[in-house]
């Protein structure tokens, strides 16, 4: 069985949570990026690099989005948070269970 774990660090702690599903995953990881940056349910959020992008901050609209939407706004939420004095880095690792 397949599972997919988002795992973060910041300021030396980790943190793991495990799902079900890499949709899942991709939502947990966005939504950790916004409460990394602090920005909340519904703000408008630019990108911060030359592309005229604004970030999806609204999370009626970020739960219903389908993966390959999922899978642009994270790599746009992981840009966001590249560059930070926090040591903030967070990623999405797939593993398995094994019997």
């Amino acid at each position: 069985m397949k599972f997919w774990n988002v795992a973060s660090s910041m300021e030396g702690e980790l943190f793991v949570s495990t799902h079900l599903t890499e949709r899942g995953a991709m939502k947990a990881a966005i939504f950790d990026c916004m409460d990394f940056l602090g920005v909340e349910d519904g703000d408008s959020r630019m990108t911060n690099h030359a592309s005229p992008n604004e970030l999806e901050t609204d999370h009626q609209k970020i739960m219903a989005m389908d993966e390959k939407d999922l899978l642009h706004a994270l790599r746009l939420w992981f840009e966001e948070t590249w560059d930070n004095d926090c040591g903030y880095n967070i990623e999405i690792v797939r593993s398995s269970l094994q019997a």
